[in-house]
């Protein structure tokens, strides 16, 4: 099967994220993600080694795939034929991966880039002076870097022109590489494109304007516009450009071979394109993602494995002085979890009082629409871990909700 699938797309993209404006703040939102991954499992591209746990970013290449720890560390798998998943050692300090068609790159937090894998274009042959980089991206057979100056250096393949950055070659604060094209994005909210253009995949259209994140396809493009819709252009023959309504709410792109996907600012992902492999059917609960990457037949995606829970605390304010009965909490989850799922038995407050396993009870409290869980925690140990505390402070709550875990946090006020 895969030499069928190679032969029928020869040199495909793989599609890596750049999140534009929203990297620092996806790399901000969790240091222990778990990766989901659906489609084509060919070579095992699919299944994520063990244990899925301590992500921060993550791309799906052609027939491999790659995590970034929050240690700094490079988990590589799926198909390894050129080398593409054997991280060069050291593996640490990494800070930004992007997987290619048989080729990898790993940034590194002394700006330097580690290219491993397929070299048969010079696709791995970073340019001097190695240093300086902020961001990377990984096409079929040619690589981009993006300086803190703000230019691009490009390197490969260059059939079509795809490494020939346009001038000026500055005010770049993103990147993104294709099959046969190169996309980049300038501070001023324009897309500017080049090489490969036979499907209009470097036609932006107009107003070419206010965007703030691009991924580049096969022979199809993505913009992500600031007011949270997508632009699509380029080929469109599996219907990867039509982008299901309502076109609206969007945080994330990344556009893979024949198919396209979308994060919503929710936490949802919507997906649209060639399906052939299941590469379009997101897994249920379809929420609580973070960050995502089209491939050429699969996906990945990462979810933070801490629920954002919502926490209310009756009272909100707390006389330190007095003494006997319970402080409340009503722990409410989003969409795609429930609570009648949590374990009571991990309930704490603030890692210091575990909650009552009776009386606990399940409603809608504060009729909003969504289910409660009410646990009551003892008010003299409360009081006792807050003593000499005066004002507003911060209560946590935290559990293990199936095989994740939740917390949440409400502020009441302490009277000494």
């Amino acid at each position: 099967m895969l030499k069928k699938i190679t032969k029928k797309i020869v040199y495909v993209l793989m599609a890596f994220v750049l999140f534009t404006g929203l990297a620092s703040d996806i790399f901000g939102l969790t240091t222990n993600g778990k990766i989901w991954a659906w489609g084509w499992n060919g070579a095992g591209l699919c299944n994520v080694p063990t244990p899925n746990s301590g992500f921060i970013a993550i791309s799906a290449g052609a027939y491999h795939s790659l995590g970034l720890k929050s240690d700094g560390t490079i988990v590589a798998w799926g198909l390894n034929q050129a080398g593409q998943c054997d991280v060069p050692t050291p593996n640490s300090g990494f800070i930004a991966i992007s997987a290619g068609y048989a080729h990898s790159l790993g940034l590194k937090s002394d700006g330097t880039v580690v290219a491993w894998g397929a070299n048969w274009y010079g696709q791995c042959n970073v340019p001097t002076p190695n240093s300086g980089f902020i961001a990377i991206s990984a096409g079929s057979a040619h690589s981009l870097g993006l300086k803190s100056d703000g230019t691009v250096v490009a390197w490969g393949d260059n059939v079509n022109g795809k490494c020939n950055v346009p001038t000026p070659n500055s005010g770049f604060i993103a990147i993104s590489a294709g099959y046969g094209h190169s996309l980049g994005l300038k501070s001023d909210g324009t897309i500017v494109a080049w090489g490969d253009n036979g499907n209009g995949q470097c036609n932006v259209p107009t107003p070419n304007s206010g965007f703030i994140a691009i991924s580049a396809g096969s022979a199809h493009s993505l913009g992500l516009k600031s007011d949270g819709t997508i632009v699509a252009w380029g080929n469109n023959w599996s219907g990867q450009c039509n982008v299901p309504t309502p076109n609206s709410g969007f945080i994330a792109i990344s556009a893979g071979f024949a198919y396209s996907l979308g994060l919503k600012s929710d936490g949802t992902i919507v997906a649209w394109g060639d399906n052939s492999y299941g590469q379009c059917n997101v897994p249920a609960p379809n929420s609580g993602f973070i960050a995502i990457s089209a491939g050429v037949f699969h996906s990945l995606a990462l979810k933070d494995q801490v629920v954002k829970a919502s926490i209310d605390i009756d009272p909100n304010t707390l006389n330190l002085k007095s003494k006997g009965g319970w402080i409340t909490a009503y722990i409410e989850l989003p969409t795609g979890y429930h609570v009648a799922d949590i374990d009571i038995t991990t309930v704490e407050l603030n890692g210091k009082v575990k909650a009552e396993l009776k009386p606990t009870s399940i409603g809608d409290y504060d009729n909003d629409g969504i289910l409660d869980l009410m646990m009551k925690f003892e008010r003299d140990q409360v009081a006792a871990f807050l003593a000499g505390q005066s004002g507003n402070v911060e209560l946590k709550i935290a559990g293990n909700v199936g095989s994740n875990s939740f917390e949440g946090s409400a502020i009441i006020s302490v009277i000494k």
